[in-house]
């Protein structure tokens, strides 16, 4: 869930991060589970030597969240600045800061990416340090997910903890990757290609492979067990291909061993195992603890694309405690619009366990949006002058109020259980271009949450 898509900031980006170097701290480059045997999901780290030691205590508190949750997606682009090789003293300082800046603005929780590319933020015997952190694969000296709780919690901001489950490490840091963590073991044995897979020169992990997802459902474990974390959160990356040679060979073992479903449908079988057994995990150990995963904003594409049973999820207990789609689109779209989206999203989340969240995009603010428009497509703009691209732009940039009407909306649905916004730098940096229009925005925003209360 780098919350980084092609659609949505564009190939730049993509380009950017499989350029810059990953040794220093620039951007890096199932069947049913439980079938007849209990899984306590405690990967065992390879008996090979290992340095990591682990000392922790597993630590017993109350999860806090609110009734209404106003949340700021912190993606791993945002820990470049306010991490990347920082000691303890200076990081603490610029986590303040950005969280003054978000408690003040009226929010009340920050979704923080803690383990953005098979890495992790925290010391951990699963998984590798980040480059975010220090360099790949080096201890930073401190702990910096302990101070990201710690402020967070001390201006009573939700803490949730921001994973991607499936997207590891380039074929650099594979190579880099110490002796002693799983990824390495596979890398390095008879699991490479099957375990993880490469594609298009980065390492994912397999979805349809059981210790695959019993590495995930650990690393789940331990940020539940050892950090005060308010929720653990998954972005939109799931299966990185639609190509059935990801894991043709894991699929033709499973009609080998009897199974019955299409290649699509094995897949989709195959996340939802991994988000049953991480829901169970989590509530094993704190039941306070909520769970949610926050899917594109086109129900078909999750589907069919990245094998995710948004549908499923959203009607079924025991997978989710929220759901929060990317309705990155303006009111005007002529593609989806806004508010289309969200009732397509409240007609499927009939669970009432499952909380709706929406997730909304203040990137986009005073940019052009080819994307909502039709003759983006090889169509025709039905107003040329008023185009949906043009639908996150206003005259007078002193006086926008384009958030403002989204949550508005969202609060006028009862199904609605909050707002997430994508992503603190476009709050609170936001290009020079765009920084008077954003200025107004968060002003009306500040002012409607006032009105709102808090909500606790």
């Amino acid at each position: 869930m780098a919350k980084v898509k092609i659609n949505r900031i564009g190939m730049i980006v993509f380009t950017v991060l499989f350029t810059i170097t990953i040794f220093g701290c620039g951007l890096p480059g199932g069947v049913e589970s439980g079938s007849g045997k209990e899984n306590e999901y405690q990967y065992l780290v390879s008996s090979q030597s290992t340095s990591f030691e682990d000392n922790r205590t597993p630590v017993e508190y109350e999860a806090k969240n609110y009734e209404e949750i106003r949340a700021v997606w912190i993606s791993y682009i945002e820990l470049q600045t306010l991490l990347c090789g920082k000691d303890r003293s200076s990081f603490t300082s610029a986590v303040q800061e950005a969280y003054r800046n978000i408690a003040g603005m009226g929010m009340n929780t920050v979704i923080v990416q803690v383990r953005p590319y098979g890495d992790a933020i925290y010391p951990s015997p699963y998984f590798p340090w980040s480059s975010f952190a220090k360099a790949y694969g080096i201890d930073p000296g401190y702990d910096p997910l302990s101070v990201l709780i710690e402020e967070a919690h001390k201006l009573d901001l939700s803490f949730h903890a921001w994973i991607n489950p499936y997207r590891a490490q380039t074929e650099e840091e594979a190579a880099a990757t110490p002796d002693g963590y799983p990824f390495s073991k596979w890398y390095h044995g008879k699991e490479k290609g099957k375990y993880i897979v490469n594609l298009n020169g980065r390492w994912y992990y397999n979805p349809g492979i059981e210790e695959v997802r019993q590495l995930i459902i650990s690393g789940i474990r331990e940020l539940v067990q050892y950090y005060e974390v308010d929720g653990v959160h998954m972005d939109d990356y799931f299966y990185p291909t639609t190509d059935p040679n990801f894991d043709l060979e894991q699929y033709q073992q499973y009609q080998t061993d009897g199974g019955t479903l299409e290649l699509e449908a094995w897949r989709r079988e195959n996340v939802n195992a991994l988000l049953r057994d991480a829901y169970l995990a989590i509530k094993k150990i704190n039941d306070g603890v909520l769970f949610g995963v926050s899917p594109q904003a086109n129900i078909s594409n999750n589907f069919n694309t990245q094998y995710a049973d948004v549908i499923r999820w959203c009607s079924t207990a025991g997978y989710l405690d929220y759901i929060c789609p990317q309705i990155y689109y303006n009111f005007k779209s002529e593609t989806t619009d806004f508010s289309t989206a969200l009732e397509q999203w409240i007609k499927i989340a009939v669970q009432p366990s499952v909380r709706l969240l929406v997730g909304v995009a203040p990137y986009k603010i005073g940019k052009e949006d080819k994307w909502a428009c039709t003759a983006a497509n090889g169509g025709q703009c039905s107003a040329p002058n008023d185009c949906g691209a043009m639908g996150w732009m206003v005259s007078d940039q002193s006086n926008s109020s384009l958030l403002k009407q989204q949550y508005e909306k969202i609060k006028s649905e009862k199904r609605c259980s909050g707002i997430v916004f994508y992503s603190y730098n476009s709050l609170f940096s936001p290009d020079s271009a765009v920084k008077r229009q954003m200025e107004s925005e968060i002003s009306q925003l500040k002012t409607v949450f006032a009105r709102t209360g808090d909500n606790s």
